[in-house]
Parts: structure tokens; sequence; C-alpha cells
């Protein structure tokens, strides 16, 4: 969904991925970012379903970094949370975030 929306593909066809994701996926983490990407849980939710744990806020701080990237909306906090995920470089978010920010 998020390749989809950064590679500016119809919006139809990323809603549609989402869609069957939401329907098809077990409702343990990571669900709660799916629910984020439908506009379900605002950022702060996200947040806190991810907790404490090093692997869900790294997660979560690249989606919602490349879902306002995608969106065009708050670009400046965008690449702070991309920033932060790229901190951690030995999640597969965090290298991804690290060489997106180098392209931007």
């Amino acid at each position: 969904v998020l390749s989809d929306w950064l590679g500016g593909a119809p919006q139809d066809q990323a809603r549609d991925f989402l869609r069957q994701g939401l329907a098809e996926a077990p409702k343990t983490w990571p669900y709660p970012l799916l629910r984020y990407l439908n506009g379900e849980l605002c950022e702060q939710e996200i947040f806190e379903a991810a907790g404490s744990d090093a692997s869900r806020r790294v997660e979560t701080n690249f989606t919602v970094g490349v879902a306002l990237l995608a969106g065009k909306r708050d670009q400046k906090h965008a690449r702070e949370l991309l920033r932060e995920a790229a901190g951690h470089g030995y999640y597969f978010e965090g290298m991804a975030a690290r060489c997106l920010l180098k392209s931007l």
C-alpha cells in the first residue's frame, strides 16, 4: 500500500489492496498499522497501540512517516519520524527509512 501511494499508483488499486489486507490479516500486530493506513486510527492511537516495544515503534515511525510523505502532509514531521526509524538500522524499516531519507 505504501509503495503504491509513493509510486503514484491509482488510489483504487492501493485501497483494494488495503481492504484485502484488513479482511484477511490476523487481528494481532501489525494489524493496527493497516487500520492506521485505512484512516481508522490517528497517529496518537497507533503509537499507543505500539506501546514501548522497540520493533513496533520503529514500524510505526516508518509507516506514519511514509504515509505522511505519500499524502503530501506535514513533510517535516514525516522526515522526523523516518529519521527516528533510521536510527534503528537493524530493523528492515530502519534500513528502508535510511534509504528513503537519502532519496528525499
